[in-house]
């Protein structure tokens, strides 16, 4: 079974800002992970108001894993480098670039789980699958974890009260009932 790796925190960003990590636990069902870079980022935003639940995913996230081949910390550099731009912080793209490499690497049969797309993109051209908030949150709505009509409040929320990017998003909902099998 694929295992989901989280390249960053944006996904579990969004999560906890609608206030259902419970959700995501139940969608991964035993089967995320991250990297220790990830992990730092995440336990960092934990510390803005809102995001204080960020703090716990460690519980059904793991032990994070870590690069262990010379050739693993070569691909992270040059994966950082296609995605850095002028002005990147010191460990900026470390979380995509790290999980981007372990996938290919060691060619686990795993997604790689963001909302970046400089990220997606490379992982489209590795040929690594993709899984974004707005993916998980219309699966939630398939599986009925969740109405449709609360997966398109989710993503109103996160959109229009947060000001939140999500790539994949359904643009109504109409289009969430469509995605989920249950309209038109």
């Amino acid at each position: 079974m694929s295992k989901l790796h989280f390249a960053d925190n944006t996904v579990l960003i969004h999560f906890g800002l609608i206030g259902r990590l419970d959700l995501l636990e139940q969608l991964l069902n035993g089967r995320g992970t991250w990297t220790s870079s990830v992990q730092i980022e995440c336990f960092e935003s934990s510390k803005y108001n809102g995001l204080e639940k960020l703090a716990e995913v460690d519980r059904f996230l793991g032990e994070a894993e870590e690069p262990r081949t010379e050739a693993e910390y070569l691909a992270i550099a040059e994966i950082r480098e296609e995605l850095r731009i002028p002005g990147d912080g010191p460990h900026k793209h470390l979380g995509e670039a790290e999980t981007l490499a372990i996938i290919q690497m060691r060619s686990l049969d795993a997604h790689m789980v963001t909302d970046d797309t400089g990220a997606i993109r490379i992982a489209r051209r590795l040929e690594i699958p993709t899984v974004t908030t707005a993916q998980l949150l219309l699966l939630a709505a398939r599986v009925d974890l969740i109405t449709a009509q609360c997966c398109w409040d989710y993503v109103s929320t996160l959109q229009l009260t947060h000001s939140r990017f999500l790539p994949d998003a359904p643009a109504s909902y109409a289009d969430v009932l469509v995605r989920c099998g249950h309209g038109f």
